[in-house]
């Protein structure tokens, strides 16, 4: 976590100090041997607000190293948040480079209805304006064992039901 006030927050609610979890304090790109040295990870999650496209692929270009086999990578899917349209490519985009450093990515639907003005004014940004928020969730696929004799990943059995092998379909609410 980069954000000094959110690292704060991170430690006042106890999370610095729960087995099983680490949190590395800076920029990822100024922190990255250091969070992969104290890998591998069961998952990872990429706040990726305020990242270009370029700096999240470069990020995940990393995962191989930080995720064990089976592990899961979801991120901040600010992707397009203005275009239905442009947010299906986007998804897509997503899911074909995550792929080529060995993940695959689902996406879970998740219905947010309108979110009127009022709620807006709470935050500097509005930084999303779809009905419908696709969280992305990638599984580092194995290579060789874990694989099953007809060549699936047996971990597929363990995702959450919902996912999708597409992110926006036609009946999702997408909103104005």
């Amino acid at each position: 976590e980069a954000h000094p006030d959110v690292f704060a927050e991170i430690g006042r609610r106890g999370w610095l100090d729960r087995d099983g979890v680490r949190v590395v304090h800076g920029r990822w790109q100024e922190v990255a041997e250091e969070f992969i040295a104290l890998g591998p990870y069961d998952a990872v999650y990429f706040d990726t607000w305020s990242e270009m496209y370029g700096d999240m692929h470069q990020f995940f270009a990393l995962l191989p190293r930080l995720l064990r086999p089976g592990g899961r990578f979801s991120f901040f899917n600010g992707l397009s948040d203005k275009n239905i349209f442009a947010q299906a490519i986007s998804c897509r985009v997503v899911q074909k480079d995550l792929a080529g450093f060995g993940l695959a990515c689902f996406y879970e639907p998740l219905a947010l209805g309108e979110i009127g003005s009022d709620e807006w004014r709470k935050v500097v940004n509005q930084y999303w304006s779809l009905e419908t928020y696709y969280i992305p969730i990638a599984v580092l696929l194995p290579s060789g064992p874990g694989r099953a004799a007809d060549g699936q990943f047996s971990g597929y059995a363990a995702l959450p039901p919902g996912l999708r092998p597409s992110a926006v379909q036609v009946v999702d609410r997408v909103g104005r």
